[in-house]
């Protein structure tokens, strides 16, 4: 069995206990263990998603086998009132810090910091250009001279 983070936005909030008993029940089936779980309650999206504004956040820290996290996917591809899902495998991420509140890990400051490149020093051309007077006949000349 592998650790895993599951993120899931729940659409319907009228029915949201009747579809957290639903997923965890996938995720427990077959000696399944949720370790930790945490509602982020509601919140609002960063841009709309099914022409919805807002949805209910749900976290769990998971032990389960691949199959039941192959069930969720196709669950949550039938359900219209998941909105999203985000699985993490927890085993295969070097950096990963717990997102729950419930953890006591300190995140080291450098972690998260932006790693910059130098910069890209454009290089003009010093030639000066041509310059085309506005007066059409010494245009003309200067053509007809070359």
């Amino acid at each position: 069995m592998k650790k895993y983070e599951i993120l899931i936005i729940y659409n319907n909030i009228k029915e949201i206990d009747e579809l957290k008993s639903k997923v965890e029940k996938i995720i427990t089936h077959d000696k399944g263990v949720i370790t930790e779980s945490e509602d982020y309650g509601l919140r609002d999206f960063a841009y709309p998603i099914h022409k919805k504004d807002k949805g209910f956040y749900k976290l769990y820290i998971v032990e389960c086998k691949y199959e039941n996290i192959a069930e969720l996917r196709r669950v949550q591809k039938i359900n219209k009132d998941i909105v999203r899902l985000f699985i993490i495998n927890i085993e295969n991420e070097p950096n990963y810090v717990k997102n729950t509140k419930l953890s006591s890990i300190k995140v080291p400051e450098d972690l998260f910091a932006r790693k910059r490149r130098p910069r890209f020093i454009k290089k003009y051309n010093n030639n000066p250009k041509p310059q085309i007077n506005e007066n059409k006949e010494e245009n003309k000349e200067i053509k007809n001279v070359k």
